[in-house]
């Protein structure tokens, strides 16, 4: 854990009908000073969009050169990169090189759409990479969820997250742009 960062204790139930997958993951996940709440929702939402016996939050923030989450096989084997944000084309590309597969969901209102405008043919090109959108009016409906402790119960089907604490529900449905 990164110095200064703040450790958060994560238990995420999911049922993802759209996958067949339904497990519970428990975690401490280390929120970078820098990190927003809003960030950290996304990443659990994208965590459990993914979800699999060895995805585990990676060193995201604190190394530029880690994704937010990865999945990897016992053998060291990097089987899904998963980033959030708008990155660079380029970046990806080399992240392409270490993993099966990479994942990108871009956030953040109204620039996703010229971010997008401006790399979308450099995307074309990276087949192992898929880029998704999450909504930010969506996102924010989960901030009430946020804590110290986190504990949600994550449900997914015909690709709708419904995100679920004691006190709140949200519904993020993410876009695939590539």
């Amino acid at each position: 854990m990164a110095i200064d960062s703040r450790p958060l204790k994560i238990s995420l139930n999911i049922s993802d009908m759209d996958r067949h997958y339904y497990q519970s993951h428990n975690f401490t996940l280390a929120m970078h000073p820098s990190e927003t709440e809003l960030r950290v929702m996304a990443k659990l939402i994208v965590f459990a969009l993914n979800a699999d016996e060895n995805l585990k939050p990676s060193k995201g923030l604190c190394d530029a050169d880690s994704p937010d989450l990865i999945s990897e096989d016992y053998s060291g084997v990097i089987n899904h990169w998963l980033s959030l944000g708008q990155l660079d084309p380029k970046w990806l590309k080399k992240a392409s090189s270490k993993s099966e597969a990479v994942s990108l969901y871009a956030y953040g209102g109204n620039s996703v759409k010229p971010w997008w405008d401006k790399y979308q043919k450099d995307f074309a090109s990276l087949s192992k990479v898929s880029v998704w959108q999450l909504d930010e009016t969506e996102l924010t409906a989960t901030l009430p969820m946020f804590a110290k402790a986190i504990d949600l119960q994550l449900s997914i089907m015909d690709g709708e997250v419904h995100i679920n604490s004691e006190e709140h529900h949200a519904v993020v449905k993410p876009i695939r742009l590539k």
